[in-house]
Formats: C-alpha cells, structure tokens, sequence
C-alpha cells in the first residue's frame, strides 16, 4: 500500500493581490506538516518567484495560477499551473524554462521539473520532510 496523501486546491486569478492569498495557504499546509520555520520560508519563496516570474510575463488578462498540494508523510509536493481561462494558448510560443527562470527555485527545493501541455505551463516543485538533520543524511547515504 501507499503512502497516505491528501490534496488541497487552489486557484487564483494571475493578478499581483493574490500571491498573499497563495503563501499563506502554502505557509499553513506546510506547519501543519511540521516544516521548519526555514523550510516554509524555502517553500513560500519558490511558489512566489513562480508567481511573480507569470505576472512578468502575461500581459493579458484572463490568466489562472492554479496550486495543488499533494501532502505526504514524507514531503510536500506543489503543481502550479499557469493558463487562460477563456482562450487556448500556443505554449510552444514560450520557453518554459525562460518563462519562470527557475535557478533560485532550483535552490531552494529538492526537485523542480517544467512541464508544458497543450494550453498551459506547469511546474512541480518538491519540498522533503526530514525530522532532522541525521535523517536527510541518512537518506542521502543510502541512495548511494
């Protein structure tokens, strides 16, 4: 059997005055796991750049910034999805990896992949759960 994993929604207009809206969500989520306070600083930094980097580049209205979190005993898993709502968009216009500029995220999470679909961008960022520092070490040590 599995690992147990919850799933919480949301979806914002891609509009300045609800990035608050999606870090206080996440920063929630992300406590009540039992992240460090460095940990959801990590995590609430991440999901803003990837914000901020989409209101950089839309300039139309109409755009969603959709966030599923995948809650899991062993880490916390974020879907952001960036799409228009009323219009089907051509992503191969975009470079996915220039569109979010990713290098800080990348930094601060344990894995970031870029997906592109037909009408909409996403990026996966993967934040894991350690109870402490002997435990990642140990983790790390046994993927050798």
């Amino acid at each position: 059997m599995g690992e147990r994993e919850d799933i919480i929604s949301l979806s914002v207009p891609l509009e300045e005055e609800y990035e608050t809206v999606i870090r206080l969500t996440v920063s929630g989520i992300a406590a009540q796991m039992g992240y460090t306070y460095k940990s959801i600083e990590d995590i609430k930094n991440s999901i803003s750049e990837v914000y901020r980097q989409s209101l950089l580049k839309v300039k139309e209205e109409d755009w969603i910034f959709s966030a599923m979190f995948h809650v899991k005993l062993s880490a916390l898993i974020a879907e952001l999805v960036v799409k228009n709502k009323t219009k089907s968009i051509d992503c191969d216009e975009y470079d996915v990896n220039e569109f979010f500029s990713l290098e800080h995220v990348k930094s601060l999470m344990d894995s970031v992949n870029i997906l592109k679909h037909d009408d909409s961008m996403k990026v996966v960022i993967k934040k894991l759960l350690y109870n402490s520092k002997e435990k990642k070490i140990e983790q790390e040590s046994s993927a050798l």
